[in-house]
């Protein structure tokens, strides 16, 4: 008898990320390689990615601890949009780059790495800000990023790293290459950093 529920153990969002990925696989294969500006946009929007997470490292490091603490809400709401619209940028490049066939050598190695800019150095620069407040138990605190939390995304970031080496390598199956970029794909969550940054202000 066939199991009723065929997505039960990854529920709802195991059956939206195969439809996507079989969509945009298709499409993909449906055109031919992308020329010309099609073929820059992609990276060009990774190089933005990089570009914005430099400024986000330069408000969080610089502007939130030099401001006032009237001003310091202003400067999280700056930084909070700057990751946001990076963590955009990297939604869009990878559709757009599967959308037009425009996957190139160097959108495959770069797209990752400012990935892993942005998310680590995110973490990494909450963890390291200057104590502006006392936390609920009475130690100093800034953002509620310790460095725990830093060393644990790097790990997982590696973790993901030395597995997608070992896929590469000819080990493996395919339900074991999805599981492991499917989990790649989800960065820091977007409302972590924004929760971060308020606590900040």
């Amino acid at each position: 008898m066939p199991d009723p529920q065929p997505y039960r153990r990854g529920g709802v969002d195991d059956l939206a990320r195969t439809i996507f990925t079989d969509m945009t696989a298709s499409a993909a294969l449906a055109s031919p390689p992308a020329t010309g500006w099609r073929r820059r946009v992609p990276n060009l929007l990774t190089m933005l990615r990089l570009v914005l997470a430099v400024a986000f490292f330069l408000v969080v490091g610089l502007g939130i601890p030099s401001a006032a603490p009237a001003l310091r809400g202003a400067w999280g709401n700056v930084g909070m949009g700057l990751f946001i619209a990076g963590a955009l940028t990297d939604v869009l490049d990878g559709w757009l780059a599967r959308r037009w066939n425009a996957v190139t050598p160097f959108g495959r190695v770069m797209d990752p790495f400012v990935d892993k800019v942005l998310v680590l150095g995110a973490f990494v620069y909450l963890a390291a800000l200057p104590s502006l407040a006392t936390g609920p138990l009475g130690g100093p605190m800034a953002t509620g990023v310790t460095a725990w939390m830093a060393v644990t995304m790097l790990a997982r970031e590696l973790l993901v790293m030395s597995l997608r080496g070992w896929l590469d390598a000819g080990h493996g199956d395919e339900r074991a290459r999805r599981a492991v970029e499917a989990n790649a794909r989800l960065p820091a969550s977007v409302l972590d950093v924004h929760a971060t940054l308020r606590q900040v202000c």
